[in-house]
């Protein structure tokens, strides 16, 4: 995986940053390296539907191959369809891949290549359709 050191959140569409505690909920969690916290999308006072993203600025432009991410180790509400988009300049953005049927599980990791390697400063997670409805939640992402 690529370091995350000085990565930065530039956008997402919905985060839950009441309902699942001081240190859930809020997007900056599927980043902390930490397999137990997580990036939930709104659920309190409303649930989006999706489609829901998070833009990530990884600071300079570098070669990517792949992407991978962790799901909660909870029950329900995974990612189910996704396209992970890649930009050089935060405006103009290229699909590295689409990923259909990801793994409905807890605590369980998915990992794939691109079809080819992409430069790319910035990328986005859009997660088109999850297991549980409205919401969803992750708890790591990672390029590669």
């Amino acid at each position: 995986f690529l370091s995350r050191a000085g990565w930065q959140i530039i956008d997402v569409s919905s985060e839950e940053l009441n309902g699942e505690g001081a240190n859930n909920g809020a997007a900056k969690y599927a980043f902390d390296g930490d397999g137990q916290t997580f990036w939930h999308t709104q659920w309190q006072g409303g649930e989006p539907m999706p489609p829901h993203h998070i833009t990530v600025d990884m600071g300079k432009e570098v070669e990517l191959q792949g992407f991978s991410y962790l799901t909660r180790d909870f029950g329900g509400a995974w990612p189910k369809d996704c396209t992970i988009e890649v930009s050089k300049d935060g405006t103009t953005w290229n699909v590295a891949a689409n990923y259909t049927g990801l793994p409905a599980a807890g605590a369980t990791e998915f990992r794939s290549f691109f079809p080819q390697a992409v430069e790319a400063r910035y990328f986005k997670m859009t997660i088109t359709a999850g297991y549980g409805g409205a919401a969803t939640h992750v708890a790591e992402i990672n390029v590669f």
